[in-house]
């Protein structure tokens, strides 16, 4: 462990600080990188099957190999925020997070969040935990994002709708935490 002086000058002054340390070596629930991605305009599907939203993270280089051992991470990511509505028809919506490991196709990871029935406003409210141990080691880059799908299909589902004045972007953030 470094000593942290506080020099004659008044400056602090750290001596024996070991800056080549790995993020092996962090504290148990450190965030070690973070990606985000946010969306400021309408999105809506009456498909049956998940469609990509665009609600996507920029891309998030690993600094630890998954899993659940010390010297590992996982991935904590949060869906929250956007306005959804289904036009006040009865609809159910149900919404997933997707992942890409290094530019690879997006594969479905977790359920987030549903509604049902028309007419209502609310935000998103949805997280998981990628702990997937084979998936992803030091270095791989990994990007998130939302799909959407209108359950039963035929009725329209917004998976963001700007109402003037009272919604605001939905974001998704992918956060590199060591175990």
């Amino acid at each position: 462990m470094g000593t942290l002086n506080l020099g004659t000058n008044g400056k602090i002054q750290a001596t024996n600080i070991d800056l080549s340390g790995d993020w092996s070596n962090a504290p148990s629930g450190t965030i070690i990188t973070h990606a985000y991605g946010s969306m400021g305009s309408n999105f809506s599907t009456t498909s049956d099957s998940q469609v990509a939203t665009g609600l996507i993270t920029s891309p998030l280089v690993k600094k630890l190999a998954n899993g659940s051992a010390s010297g590992t991470s996982r991935i904590h990511v949060f869906c929250f925020g956007g306005n959804r509505d289904s036009n006040t028809e009865a609809a159910q919506d149900v919404t997933l997070i997707y992942r890409s490991v290094n530019g690879q196709s997006y594969t479905e990871r977790d359920y987030a969040d549903s509604s049902y029935y028309g007419g209502y406003w609310h935000p998103h409210c949805c997280s998981m935990v990628d702990t997937s141990v084979g998936a992803m080691g030091a270095g791989d880059t990994v990007r998130y994002q939302m799909y959407v799908r209108s359950r039963g299909g035929s009725n329209t589902v917004y998976f963001h709708r700007e109402i003037g004045g009272v919604s605001g972007s939905p974001y998704i953030i992918a956060q590199e935490v060591v175990n």
